[in-house]
């Protein structure tokens, strides 16, 4: 008996073995290099150790390969993957062959019966759908609705700098966390700018049901993560077991939200610039659910809150590292300020150093890591000596972002932050077209919400440095470690920073 045990537990193994690595030669059929994969774990040990990101992973294979060849084959546990290794071949994939590289990744792993609120997200509805989508809310952030949108944002401001204020007469030891502080400010922003309704984030009732809840949505991703290596390694159980983006109570809690605050429109007859104006005014010409109408608000709650919170507590890091850089956001912004004391909303996208710092912070740690495409119609590329290969449907495309902003042969002493590195005329404009720096992805699905991010965090950033000089307190590491448990791109033990007011009249 116990060595037929043994015998089924052996045949077991070997076929768990067989089925993991049986296409581990789909490269080497094809003539393409790459490194070898390992049973079980593929081409991303980081994947699982979680001692290191899975981009370091992404980097040390990048390293080893980007002067052999455009792309590397590689594997997601079983499934081949190219990771591009040439930065203008990234570009071309998001830009000129965005036909043949329609749909994210992450949309295989969405079921739009079962999942209804995430699968509307423009990042993730795949095909036809995506571009009726994407025509049908794009409005809503274009240059008349951001007008709107601003007033929200300087309102935000005036309450961070108030709770900032109140901080600093009780400085916490540990110092404040700086990713917490930034999420109260998108939240706020989100709150008022989407439904319409008050955060109530800066007050002694923080955090709020709506923070609690809205980062319980986040905390979701752990487990969703979970959910896509299994669908990863057994793609045919997605059509028995689904696990929503979502937790049930956070949809029912913004639907709530959203209903309350439609009904109140709906009474006074009134409709504001908010987003959720623009869906009712929308749902005259074309009838939707409720549900829908949660979705759409949802995917601003997901660009908006976490990402946009990421990024602000990032570029805060690096201007608390330098002092000197703060005087100058100050400088630059005392130059282009109207009779409030606040940036006008024409003047503050012409803030040319501010944004060279922005840039710059993000090309060192940026909150996306990188980009992911299916490809939905097969195309040839051009390799390294001038031969054609053939990138067939299905096939996974992985751009390295944040490898080729680590790149010394692109970017001198690539792992310091230089504030002036990109502050010349066209230089943005040349590192975008070259694929070797681009914030907000690029093509037709870059974000939609990039330019209402860049207000934010201009904003945050100049009311804060303009009235409290920034400093990083010893509970912040030294180094760029990125968190390796985080899906997108923190700094691993988190952000602390201290405030000291600048007048002493705040």
């Amino acid at each position: 008996m116990i060595c037929l045990t043994i015998v089924l537990i052996a045949l077991i193994a070997a076929l768990f073995y067989v089925y993991f690595t049986w296409n581990f030669d789909y490269w080497k059929k094809r003539g393409v290099e790459g490194p070898k994969p390992k049973p079980f774990i593929g081409s991303y040990p980081g994947m699982f150790s979680k001692t290191t990101h899975m981009v370091d992973d992404y980097e040390r294979i990048y390293r080893s390969y980007k002067d052999k060849e455009r792309f590397v084959g590689v594997f997601n546990l079983r499934d081949p993957q190219l990771l591009i290794t040439d930065p203008k071949l990234g570009r071309d994939i998001l830009v000129a062959n965005f036909k043949n590289f329609h749909d994210n990744t992450l949309s295989k792993l969405v079921n739009r019966e079962q999942d209804p609120l995430f699968s509307e997200h423009p990042f993730i509805i795949s095909g036809a759908d995506w571009k009726t989508t994407r025509q049908m809310i794009s409005p809503a952030l274009a240059g008349n609705r951001l007008k709107a949108y601003y007033p929200i944002i300087l309102q935000t401001c005036e309450k961070l700098k108030k709770h900032l204020s109140k901080v600093c007469k009780s400085p916490p030891k540990e110092g404040v966390d700086a990713k917490e502080l930034s999420k109260m400010f998108t939240l706020d922003i989100i709150a008022a700018g989407i439904y319409d309704v008050d955060s109530e984030n800066f007050t002694d009732k923080h955090p709020t049901e709506m923070f609690k809840i809205t980062e319980g949505l986040f905390n979701q991703n752990l487990f969703f993560l979970f959910y896509s290596t299994l669908i990863s390694m057994f793609p045919k159980l997605m059509s028995v077991f689904h696990v929503s983006f979502f937790d049930y109570k956070v949809g029912k809690y913004f639907t709530k939200v959203l209903d309350q605050s439609a009904k109140r429109k709906e009474k006074s007859g009134v409709l504001g610039q908010d987003f959720l104006s623009f869906l009712m005014e929308l749902e005259k010409r074309n009838p939707m659910t409720r549900s829908k109408m949660t979705a759409h608000t949802m995917s601003f709650l997901i660009d908006g809150f976490d990402t946009t919170a990421c990024l602000i507590t990032n570029v805060l890091l690096y201007i608390a590292r330098n002092p000197e850089v703060q005087e100058k956001i100050i400088q630059e912004s005392e130059d282009n300020i109207d009779e409030n004391g606040s940036p006008t909303l024409e003047t503050i996208n012409d803030l040319k150093y501010l944004d060279a710092v922005f840039h710059e912070a993000y090309r060192v740690l940026p909150p996306v890591l990188f980009y992911s495409k299916i490809c939905t119609e097969k195309i040839e590329i051009e390799r390294k000596d001038g031969s054609k290969f053939l990138i067939e449907e299905g096939v996974e495309c992985v751009i390295p972002n944040l490898s080729y902003q680590k790149d010394e042969h692109y970017f001198e002493n690539p792992d310091v932050f230089d504030d002036e590195r990109l502050i010349e005329d066209g230089v943005l404009k040349k590192l975008k077209n070259e694929g070797l720096l681009m914030p907000f992805g690029d093509g037709p699905r870059a974000c939609m919400g990039m330019r209402l991010a860049t207000l934010e965090l201009k904003a945050f950033l100049i009311e804060t440095v303009r009235n409290f000089k920034v400093s990083v307190n010893k509970k912040t590491r030294i180094d760029n470690k990125i968190d390796p448990n985080l899906f997108i791109g923190c700094l691993d033990g988190g952000v602390w920073l201290d405030f000291e007011p600048r007048k002493k009249d705040l």
